[in-house]
């Protein structure tokens, strides 16, 4: 067909060639066949001999120009001069485009060039003229070569129209989507495919300086969207070769982590002090978790959002700890055991609600200063467990909420940094992989992260880089329970996608696995807190049954109205077992609105209505309120000033409290 705006005869050479299409993919096959040549890519490399080899054949013609004119000192002379105002004039115009730190260098090999020139002009080419222009020459060539090194030849990319035929395949993508100029990696190319088992491995070749392994791991989600593969699919690692301008790609077809990976039992190896988390994504061995080192013990960070496998990878690797014999386990849960029920049940102290792990961590503050006085006295260096002297791990469930109390993140700052060195080490996890997850504390977060940092899939949107290693988004990991990044922490591991195994019943494996008892030593420096802490334990799971009872029945409010009360204040419940070292629990009935308040209906929560009856019987302060309640301090503190902004309780003296009613009787 001819079009009016095209002639007739140029469609007639269009309808020849197989139309415009035809002649574009003519040029680009063109332009590919000469750029895959030899001598296109060693240009840049032949450039000074294109340049020593121009001056032998000028040198001569004007020696023989010279000789035929009869005067070759007079040719020599114009020759000279004439090539000294060229390159002046080439210098002035290009004097913009040359890098000033090679100025002088092009000054340089002009200034000889001419020299040589005239020099061969009325000389001659001869073999001491020729040597002196090769000697020179090359030399004033080191520094360009220096620069432009010959390429390796596996480097040249596969994605060639001209050798890649399938629009479909990984090379041709990545050319097109991913190593564009308006892609995520632009300038990148593959090379080097080979065939792995789960799939294909390729050499991600990066623009030196402007790209590396943090790059790859960011754009992950996009460079799957240009390879049309879901990211889950991919895996990046350091290249074999120790070159950091190359990344080692591997693109999975038959991932062996599609499907749920079952935990089969303990994957502790004596050997290396690590436990098998799960297989990596490519399959290329198992992501495993750094308990033991030499003469230390290390702990590590877990992040992951509702439903990513997070409190099952936390089960398996405190099953695996307790199995090597010489590892006790001990569980903090703000939510008193809501995350792991099992470890809630069976670790060796479960410190339930946010006052019992802040005791705890006083507990196992003070205790890893007394095995480091122990190794002074004894002269052991750092730590090795044994059945006589063994590790404890302290797994704390939703830190966040832990390390939000200034004196709980001081403690665990210092267990971080020195219980390394005396087999104490912290498991702590959280949904969030920001520093509010710390405390805001970055000597917190580098001292636990040196250990071990796992990545799962959370919920909320994430800077990126947010935690050291950390390069991509955690929102944007596949929505696949256990799917996770294991972080190197040591600089000679892999950051990696695995599949942790799923721990279908850990109450069981926690009960077959018998846990190492504590040391004399180390029970006396953790104190009385720990000898009573199944009886503390009872007793908060006790009060947290009568906060709900109470609740079902409508005793956690405030009657509307207020009344005057005719039952007695409530005495201390003395029934507490013996050697608790535990103050009475106060009797939680419902108390009434304070007379002569203006806003009736005031609401309460089970544990202020606790603390108003402590005060109502005479427990004043905020130790007689602790020792009435079995609370800890800052608990105590915390639920006194929420009363005080309610204006349900006053502070007439420094120290002591009182109810309103009563501090207007007395007023």
């Amino acid at each position: 067909m001819v079009h009016p705006a095209q002639p007739a005869d140029e469609q007639a050479r269009e309808d020849l060639t197989g139309g415009a299409g035809a002649r574009t993919a003519w040029g680009t096959r063109l332009a590919a066949h000469r750029q895959g040549r030899m001598r296109h890519r060693l240009r840049r490399q032949l450039l000074p001999h294109y340049a020593v080899g121009g001056l032998l054949l000028a040198g001569e013609a004007a020696h023989l120009a010279g000789l035929a004119a009869g005067d070759p000192a007079a040719v020599a002379g114009l020759v000279g001069a004439s090539a000294a105002g060229g390159a002046l004039v080439a210098g002035t115009m290009l004097r913009e485009r040359i890098p000033a730190d090679r100025k002088r260098w092009a000054a340089a090999c002009a200034a000889g060039g001419c020299a040589w020139l005239a020099t061969a002009a009325g000389a001659g080419v001869t073999w001491d003229t020729a040597a002196l222009l090769l000697a020179g020459g090359y030399a004033l060539a080191l520094p360009h070569w220096r620069r432009h090194r010959i390429p390796n030849p596996g480097a040249v990319p596969l994605a060639d129209p001209a050798a890649v035929e399938d629009a479909t395949s990984i090379p041709q993508l990545w050319r097109a989507n991913v190593g564009a100029l308006d892609g995520p990696l632009p300038g990148s190319y593959l090379t080097d495919r080979a065939e792995i088992p789960y799939g294909e491995a390729y050499t991600v070749q990066l623009k030196p300086g402007r790209q590396s392994l943090a790059t790859v791991l960011s754009n992950l989600t996009l460079i799957g969207t240009g390879l049309l593969v879901y990211p889950e699919d991919l895996v990046v690692d350091r290249h074999p070769s120790g070159d950091s301008s190359k990344v080692l790609l591997k693109v999975l077809t038959r991932s062996p982590i599609r499907e749920t990976v079952w935990f089969t039992g303990p994957a502790y190896d004596p050997a290396t002090g690590t436990i098998a988390l799960g297989p990596f994504a490519d399959g290329q061995g198992e992501a495993r978790w750094r308990l033991y080192s030499e003469n230390s013990m290390w702990g590590g960070v877990l992040i992951g959002g509702p439903g990513s496998g997070k409190s099952s990878l936390i089960e398996n690797i405190a099953i695996s700890a307790a199995s090597t014999g010489y590892t006790v386990i001990l569980y903090g849960d703000p939510q008193e055991g809501a995350s792991s029920p099992a470890l809630a049940r069976h670790a060796d102290w479960p410190a339930l609600g946010v006052d019992q792990i802040l005791d705890m961590l006083r507990a196992l503050e003070r205790a890893s200063r007394w095995r480091a006085k122990e190794n002074a006295a004894y002269g052991l260096r750092g730590f090795t467990p044994s059945v006589e002297r063994p590790g404890v791990l302290a797994i704390i469930d939703e830190c966040h909420r832990v390390f939000g109390i200034e004196e709980a993140r001081e403690l665990a700052d210092w267990i971080a940094r020195e219980g390394r060195k005396v087999g104490i080490a912290l498991l702590v996890a959280s949904q969030y992989a920001g520093l509010p997850t710390f405390g805001g504390s970055e000597s917190l977060r580098s001292s636990i992260m040196a250990g071990n940092a796992v990545v799962l899939r959370t919920a909320s949107k994430t800077t990126r880089g947010i935690l050291a290693g950390l390069e991509f988004d955690p929102a944007e990991l596949p929505a696949i329970p256990g799917y996770a990044y294991l972080i190197d922490a040591t600089g000679k591991g892999r950051t990696a996608p695995f599949r942790a195994r799923y721990v279908a019943d850990p109450e069981g494996w926690l009960e077959r696995t018998p846990q190492a008892s504590l040391d004399a030593f180390f029970v006396n420096a953790l104190g009385a807190v720990y000898t009573e802490r199944r009886a503390r334990a009872a007793a908060a799971m006790e009060v947290l049954r009568a906060e709900v009872e109470a609740l079902k029945a409508g005793g956690a409010a405030l009657p509307t109205k207020p009344e005057t009360r005719t039952t007695p204040a409530p005495a201390r419940d003395h029934a507490r077992p013996a050697g608790s070292g535990l103050g009475a629990v106060v009797a939680f009935p419902a108390f009434p609105a304070p007379a002569g308040r203006g806003r009736d209906g005031a609401q309460v929560t089970q544990a202020q209505a606790a603390v108003l009856a402590a005060i109502a019987a005479g427990h004043t302060t905020p130790a007689a309120i602790r020792a009435a309640t079995g609370w800890g301090e800052t608990y105590v503190r915390r639920l006194l000033g929420e009363l005080l902004d309610k204006g349900l309780i006053t502070k007439p003296a420094s120290g002591r409290y009182a109810l309103v009613e009563q501090d207007q009787a007395t007023g």
